[in-house]
């Protein structure tokens, strides 16, 4: 014979569950450690873009001034 499980044991162990899932949860909307390396990770990224430009366009300028140089000797 099978007895019937004990609800109200069993409703302790789930609200227990639920607290400990609410707690490791907690901070997810107030914490802001990550969010100053995320701001430093965009903002080397956007320079790193900047360098990428205007690198290559210092390189376009230069290959122009040496070919110059070269074809007037």
């Amino acid at each position: 014979m099978t007895h019937p499980p004990d609800v109200a044991a069993f409703t302790a162990r789930c609200r227990a569950r639920m607290a400990l899932i609410r707690h490791r949860f907690d901070g997810i909307g107030t914490d802001r450690r990550g969010l100053t390396t995320l701001e430093y990770g965009i903002i080397a990224t956007f320079l790193s873009v900047l360098m990428v430009a205007a690198f290559t366009h210092i390189g376009s300028a230069l290959t122009t001034i040496f070919t110059e140089i070269s074809t007037s000797l």
